[in-house]
């Protein structure tokens, strides 16, 4: 499957789906805001099952940006699964925290 990727020179963080092991990865890097959100979404408007999150390139994580991770995942969810966190740096980590949100993922073993 190919690689879903919203990036621009103009914005200040990317987000994109990537297929590892036959689980769909959403990526996010550098600072995720509702500008980089809003870009991703005008190209890929279909949501796929996202069964992992790599957090480890972000910066920045507005509310924007934790709306629509916890949106993305929201399937999973639903399905029984929680989805997999993994590589979260401390900025995002706090905002996570700080809204309640860590026991909407499960760590990386």
């Amino acid at each position: 499957m190919p690689e879903l990727r919203c990036a621009g020179k103009s914005l200040p963080g990317f987000i994109s789906v990537e297929v590892e092991d036959d689980q769909r990865v959403l990526r996010m890097s550098g600072e995720i805001d509702a500008e980089v959100v809003d870009a991703f979404r005008e190209k890929h408007p279909a949501a796929p099952l996202i069964t992992a999150v790599d957090l480890a390139g972000v910066t920045f994580l507005s509310s924007a940006g934790l709306s629509f991770l916890i949106r993305q995942t929201h399937p999973g969810r639903q399905a029984g699964r929680l989805p997999v966190l993994r590589g979260v740096t401390r900025p995002a980590h706090r905002v996570m925290q700080i809204a309640g949100a860590t026991g909407l993922f499960q760590p990386a073993a």
